[in-house]
């Protein structure tokens, strides 16, 4: 008896988040998040994948509306969900985005590094990091980077010699 209350409800799950799904993709947003936000409440606890799906698909809908808050809230609970914790690269990068927007840079280059570690360790041989991930991370070192006020001084005053005579065209080629 359990086990067919648990496909029903997995059922009516799943025809929800399809529901959801189609206006997603349709631009409604905000009636998208009302939907994920039922689903949520209607999933049982048991049913983990679903529940993972429904959180960071929520996520990114925050992500769209600019509700970073929303974005990192929804992103970390699945990330606690999923076995093992913190290992889900999607949800990773949402929250890697979420952090970018209320400019916690240090956060989000932490998840970003571990995005692309799951990326890397998935595909072994052949990995390929995305242009967009390489690019935050390039943005995220330059904002935070310890020697960041060291590199914007080097940049600001062309006849200055650090680093035991070392011109600034060599520190910079070395970067």
């Amino acid at each position: 008896m359990y086990d067919e209350k648990l496909e029903e409800k997995r059922v009516l799950v799943s025809l929800i988040k399809q529901q959801a799904n189609h206006r997603f993709w349709l631009g409604d947003i905000d009636t998208t998040i009302v939907e994920y936000t039922d689903d949520v409440k209607l999933c049982p606890l048991k049913l983990k994948k679903e529940r993972i799906v429904l959180y960071s698909n929520r996520a990114q809908c925050y992500l769209l509306l600019n509700n970073p808050d929303g974005a990192i809230s929804d992103a970390t609970i699945a990330l606690s969900i999923v076995k093992p914790v913190n290992s889900h690269d999607k949800r990773l990068w949402r929250r890697s985005q979420a952090y970018y927007m209320k400019g916690l840079a240090k956060e989000s280059l932490m998840d970003c590094f571990m995005f692309i570690s799951f990326v890397t360790v998935d595909k072994k041989k052949h990995a390929k990091i995305a242009y967009y991930a390489v690019h935050m991370i390039k943005k995220l070192m330059d904002s935070i980077w310890f020697f960041a006020s060291a590199k914007s001084k080097l940049s600001n005053n062309g006849s200055s010699f650090i680093d035991q005579g070392r011109s600034k065209e060599e520190l910079i080629s070395n970067e």
